[in-house]
C-alpha cells in the first residue's frame, strides 16, 4: 500500500518561488543588459583569442550587420563599443552562418 507525505514549506516574504524555465528567461535577460562591452568582451564571446582573426572572420565581413550596435574605431587605438544585448542576440541568430564561413569559431587563436 502507498504511503502519501504532505509537506508544508513557508517561505520568507523575501523570496520567490518560480519555476526552473522561469529562471533561466530572467538570468538570460539579465545577461544581456544594455551596457557597452570592450573587444576583451566580445573575443570571450565568439572564443577567438587573436584581435586580427576576429576582425578578418566576423568584424569586417559582416560590418554592415554590426554597425547597427558595435561602435567601430574611428582611428587606430580607438577603443571598440559592442552593445552587449544586441551583440548577443545577433551572434545567437547567426551562428550556424558564422560557423559555415569559418569552419570553427572555437579554439581559433
Amino acid at each position: 500500500m502507498a504511503q502519501k507525505l504532505q509537506l508544508t514549506v513557508e517561505i520568507p516574504d523575501e523570496y520567490v518561488l518560480i519555476t526552473k524555465v522561469e529562471y533561466e528567461k530572467l538570468k538570460k535577460n539579465a545577461d544581456r543588459g544594455n551596457s557597452w562591452e570592450t573587444i576583451a568582451w566580445f573575443k570571450q564571446q565568439v572564443g577567438i583569442k587573436h584581435p586580427d582573426t576576429l576582425k578578418t572572420r566576423i568584424l569586417y565581413p559582416y560590418r554592415s550587420e554590426l554597425e547597427k550596435f558595435v561602435k567601430y574605431p574611428e582611428k587606430k587605438g580607438s577603443p571598440w563599443r559592442f552593445h552587449k544585448g544586441a551583440t548577443l542576440d545577433w551572434l545567437e541568430n547567426n551562428f550556424e552562418r558564422l560557423i559555415r564561413g569559418n569552419n570553427t569559431l572555437q579554439g581559433t587563436k
